[in-house]
């Protein structure tokens, strides 16, 4: 049997006010926003009826959006491929955070491209990529640094290559910076291009 959170040990609705949804404002934008948000909450939750004043004092006017690129959904790095690939859900992201427009570009330079199998970057890019690399791991070994990481590291950087959406697993590379993941995974002072390790 699953827990109810909107109900406290007897039973009893508890006060919306009082949760971590009301209390870490994260979602007040659909709260002041959208009636049915808050017919939802009434039906849960104790609420002074569907139009209630929010006890924070944030109104519809002086709601700001929290940044999207500053968000668990966006920093998380789960979305990307939605978010790249599908209008619907950048139209959804416009509606609740603050995005430049609804073609917003990523942070990261991920593209619709990066999804797609056999897109890899430009020879160009690809190159620059590397010359950049290698500068990094010759620096590391001049400066008597560790240049590659544990067997267990290893495997941890490998396993979330893996499962991510622009990982080409046929070419074992990454379609972002065109590297192949068996040895940039390797070096100690690489980094995923989009922050997953």
């Amino acid at each position: 049997m699953t827990q109810d959170f909107s109900r406290d040990s007897q039973g009893a609705k508890k006060s919306f006010f009082e949760t971590a949804h009301c209390t870490t404002r994260a979602h007040c934008f659909a709260c002041r926003n959208h009636r049915e948000f808050r017919e939802s909450i009434a039906q849960k939750y104790t609420v002074p009826g569907v139009d209630f004043d929010c006890p924070h004092g944030i109104t519809k006017e002086n709601l700001v959006k929290p940044s999207f690129f500053e968000s668990e959904l966006c920093k998380s790095r789960q979305n990307c491929k939605a978010c790249r690939m599908d209008k619907g859900f950048r139209e959804s992201v416009s509606q609740r955070f603050n995005v430049p427009d609804v073609e917003f570009k990523c942070p990261l330079g991920i593209i619709e491209d990066n999804f797609k199998d056999g897109k890899f970057p430009s020879l160009v890019q690809e190159a620059m990529n590397l010359a950049k690399s290698v500068v990094t791991v010759v620096k590391d070994a001049a400066q008597g640094k560790e240049v590659a990481v544990s067997e267990e590291e290893l495997q941890r950087r490998l396993a979330i290559c893996k499962k991510c959406d622009i990982f080409d697993a046929d070419k074992n590379r990454c379609r972002k910076c065109g590297c192949w993941m068996d040895m940039k995974s390797k070096l100690s002072s690489m980094q995923c291009e989009i922050g997953k390790w």
